[in-house]
């Protein structure tokens, strides 16, 4: 266990050094008459069995953006090679399009969940010879066209899934269509999580004395290194936590220490996904920075964040 002391007035401050599947970069554009074959990457996940009695596909999530919906026709493939058709098939309405139309919709799996809650007034299969979408937004709930999520019982979760889309022009003719995201949900999600922080590791451990109040407690130089890089900033954002006992007393952006009493305090980097802050444990001065750092690396972490 690597340590970076800071005395203050007597009183030791330690610094503790302690050195993980995602969505799309960018939209995906589904150009007219062409197939599009999206790569989707499954790593780490436990239970790596789709024929597990635990294991299964519950759901996929996916929004995307479509100027001609009755032209769309979409699949997913597993590893393995299963495939589940999810919309289709080719209608030729021959009278409207849709024009700047979203959805934002799930796949459900109707063996789990075995209701679905389709946009009103549409058919809880996604059938574009039943469903006749108009221009809008949608965020229902509904079962693919043919097959069922089910049917992805044999070979691996990990490994190359993939989506293929083909867009056959009808009456818009309009580009602009596109997969903005999609999410694989498994039921056993165990070590299922996109995560790339990066905290960095302590360059030079040597103590500090410090009094209270100093100036060199104002930003205390912590000597931290990214020999991997730093991570993206777009996306993560970078903490201090302060502990004293192994108990977390504050969360600070800036290692700030001039206005803390004297006492014994213990200082570590903390890169964390920016939009899960709300995510942090209550400062109660009861949280101790073990059983964070313990949850944070289990198969199945509260939110992502890595320290140094």
């Amino acid at each position: 266990m690597n340590r970076f002391f800071l005395v203050i007035c007597c009183f030791l401050l330690s610094t503790l050094a302690y050195s993980q599947n995602c969505s799309l970069d960018a939209p995906v554009p589904i150009p007219f008459s062409d197939t599009v074959k999206i790569d989707l990457d499954v790593f780490d996940v436990v239970n790596d069995d789709l024929s597990d009695p635990g294991q299964a596909v519950c759901s996929v999530d996916i929004n995307f953006n479509c100027n001609e919906i009755a032209g769309l026709e979409m699949w997913l493939v597993s590893p393995g090679g299963d495939t589940v058709q999810l919309a289709g098939p080719v209608v030729n309405t021959g009278t409207f399009g849709t024009l700047g139309s979203n959805w934002d919709i799930t796949f459900l799996n109707d063996n789990i969940t075995p209701t679905a809650e389709p946009d009103f007034p549409f058919d809880e299969r996604f059938d574009n010879q039943i469903n006749l979408f108009l221009g809008g937004n949608y965020t229902g709930s509904y079962f693919p066209f043919l097959g069922s999520l089910q049917s992805f019982n044999s070979g691996p979760v990990n490994g190359q899934w993939q989506l293929i889309l083909h867009l056959t022009p009808n009456f818009s003719l309009v580009d602009g269509s596109q997969v903005n995201d999609i999410h694989i949900n498994f039921c056993d999600r165990r070590g299922y999580f996109c995560c790339f922080s990066e905290a960095g590791q302590f360059a030079d451990l040597t103590p500090v004395t410090a009094c209270q109040g100093a100036s060199s407690l104002s930003t205390v130089d912590l000597g931290i290194d990214f020999p991997g890089g730093t991570a993206d900033s777009a996306v993560y954002d970078y903490t201090y936590v302060v502990t004293q006992g192994g108990r977390i007393v504050a969360f600070d952006s800036l290692p700030e220490l001039s206005n803390y009493p004297p006492g014994n305090y213990e200082l570590t980097g903390f890169s964390y996904q920016s939009n899960q802050r709300d995510s942090f444990p209550p400062i109660d001065t009861t949280f101790l920075l073990d059983t964070l750092r313990s949850r944070l690396i289990s198969d199945l972490p509260p939110f992502c964040g890595s320290f140094t």
